[in-house]
């Protein structure tokens, strides 16, 4: 994912090990980090990262959950997960009951950008074949 900004490009990775690296291409070279920084997010390969605005950034895992990036503070806040019924802690979250078992991830997440502006609604398809339309 390519940062939106016209003045800076910064370009984003997300990997298997559930790392997620950005990069300031245009950082100064005495710059100690090259303009990189890494964050470890999830605890499973990243299969989508979408920029949400300037300064928020949506990440999403095999590991159920879908995290947003505060680029101000360099935060990620989960905002949603998937969890399976066998644990009713979890019963009043927007995800329970979702998850299917050893078969069951994320597969792909894009932003709905018809509410530009507010909350984020997000589509989610998984791996058995479901799409969910999230409004967070």
């Amino acid at each position: 994912a390519a940062h939106p900004s016209e003045n800076k490009l910064i370009a984003c990775a997300g990997d298997k090990l559930g790392y997620i690296g950005l990069w300031d291409v245009d950082a100064p070279v005495d710059d100690s980090r090259n303009g990189v920084h890494l964050f470890r997010v999830h605890s499973r390969p990243i299969c989508c990262l979408e920029w949400a605005t300037d300064d928020s950034m949506i990440s999403a895992s095999y590991d159920g959950t879908i995290r947003r990036l505060n680029v101000e503070t360099g935060t990620f806040q989960e905002i949603f997960a998937s969890y399976d019924d066998s644990n009713t802690y979890y019963a009043e979250e927007l995800g329970f009951g979702i998850d299917e078992g050893y078969s069951f991830w994320h597969q792909h997440v894009s932003l709905d950008h018809r509410f530009a502006g507010s909350d984020p609604c997000l589509f989610l398809a998984t791996s058995v074949g479901t799409v969910l339309h999230l409004d967070l």
